[in-house]
């Protein structure tokens, strides 16, 4: 029988974790136990869809010790683990004051995505996210200059930040190609200028590396990711973390979007639907637009 979280409150997966661990042999476990733990503690999101191997692979332990743990965690296997910890992931990121719901269980495919959409974007309600996203948005309205960098799954909603920010008027660049091209439009920064590095499921040796250089040039940094615990954020001077948990194969990115669009429009203020409007009219006036009669 698998063992079962609390759905009437919303523990971080720290809290989780250490409340499953305590209640196994009086919490001792071996070295690829706390290793595997450890994983889950500091990429929850990746660890919420990660295969046994997968997670094996993250944690550098062997696939049959991931199940091993599981078992001696109370669960029949890492798949059940593996969907409680998915459950209190979710759960957690609507807290603190955001009324937490289950996930659905039930409905079809499209109601499930939907679900998870809802869930992830209320997250965003709570004080801790609202206040580091004004944080973001308060360090790149002082910004002389935002480039946004991304790979991947991050490239979609760093393209929608620099997008809707020219639109707003800001003077925002988006570096969403080679890796020796994100490095050179780093390279082009400086004190006063802003970084915004956006890594969604995994971070990669590039962004790494982009957000090192960013630093050594006393850029400021900031980060919007899905990953709980990211490695960048030692080196980043705002984080916003927002969850894409999906009922599907792959992340869901509407949070994401959610934030970097909070961002700009905190950021730009009260100027921003009066530049929008100019630049609206700009294409009217190029002859860009041609909407139907």
């Amino acid at each position: 029988m698998s063992a079962q979280t609390d759905e009437s409150s919303a523990p971080s997966v720290a809290q989780w974790v250490a409340d499953i661990r305590g209640r196994s042999a009086h919490g001792r476990l071996g070295k690829s136990a706390s290793r595997m733990l450890a994983t889950i503690v500091r990429e929850p999101h990746f660890a919420s869809y990660a295969t046994t191997g997968e997670l094996a692979t993250r944690a550098n332990i062997n696939p049959s010790s991931v199940t091993r743990v599981s078992q001696a965690l109370g669960y029949e296997g890492w798949p059940d683990l593996r969907g409680s910890l998915r459950e209190v992931y979710v759960r957690s990121v609507s807290a603190d004051g955001v009324e937490a719901r289950p996930s659905s269980a039930s409905g079809s495919v499209v109601e499930q995505l939907i679900q998870h959409d809802i869930e992830n974007v209320s997250g965003l309600q709570n004080p801790k996210t609202r206040a580091a996203i004004e944080a973001v948005g308060a360090r790149v309205a002082r910004s002389r200059r935002i480039l946004v960098v991304g790979s991947g799954l991050g490239s979609v909603p760093a393209d929608v930040f620099g997008h809707l920010g020219l639109i707003a008027g800001l003077d925002v660049r988006v570096a969403l190609g080679a890796a020796t091209s994100q490095i050179a439009a780093v390279q082009l920064l400086g004190a006063g200028d802003c970084l915004v590095a956006v890594n969604v499921w995994r971070t990669t040796r590039t962004l790494r590396q982009l957000v090192a250089l960013a630093r050594s040039r006393a850029v400021a940094v900031c980060l919007l990711t899905d990953i709980e615990g990211s490695r960048l954020e030692a080196h980043a001077d705002e984080v916003v973390v927002a969850s894409t948990a999906s009922a599907g194969p792959a992340p869901s990115l509407v949070a994401l979007t959610s934030v970097a669009h909070a961002v700009l429009l905190s950021a730009a203020g009260g100027d921003a639907l009066a530049h929008a409007h100019g630049v609206e009219q700009a294409w009217d006036a190029a002859g860009l637009i041609d909407d139907d009669e």
